[in-house]
């Protein structure tokens, strides 16, 4: 048995919900926005509503030509919703040993730098292994070829 984790934190007691408007910058970094000049003014933010959030979000998105212009409000509710329940499911999840293999892929920049330590606890077949780039980057142009060909390695080295 092997289990492969890829840059993401171990959830334990002190996991808590994430408020709306950190979700909406989480969601904005997965699509590959930047949010620089969206955070800057943190009470402007938390003033607005999860729809003017999002509004900001598709505006600096078609920006920088990370959405398409005719992107709606609608199709990035539906991707917040998402990410509330899988947010609300990791909460909730308190992993246990495992017997078999973790590897843990770690991003160079990654924000769950100490936490990859948790999910060692959790078995005596531990490898963490760390490519360049951040959480959100990992999954793009030009990191994803080395985490595909990272994962490969894992795949057939446990076979």
């Amino acid at each position: 048995c092997h289990v492969t984790l890829i840059d993401t934190h171990c959830p334990d007691k002190s996991t808590i919900e994430a408020e709306v408007t950190e979700l909406i910058l989480t969601l904005a970094q997965e699509l590959g926005i930047s949010t620089k000049g969206l955070t800057e003014n943190e009470k402007l933010l938390s003033g607005l509503s999860s729809e003017q959030l999002l509004s900001k979000v598709i505006h600096f998105g078609v920006a920088q030509k990370r959405l398409p212009a005719d992107t709606q409000i609608t199709e990035l509710s539906k991707r917040l919703v998402q990410i509330q329940r899988n947010t609300a499911l990791a909460a909730a999840y308190r992993p246990s040993l495992y017997p078999g293999q973790i590897s843990y892929i770690q991003a160079q920049k990654s924000q769950y730098k100490q936490l990859n330590k948790s999910w060692q606890k959790l078995s005596e077949k531990f490898a963490c292994v760390t490519l360049p780039g951040s959480h959100h980057s990992l999954v793009r142009e030009p990191q994803v070829k080395l985490l595909a060909e990272t994962l490969l390695k894992r795949i057939y080295s446990s076979e």
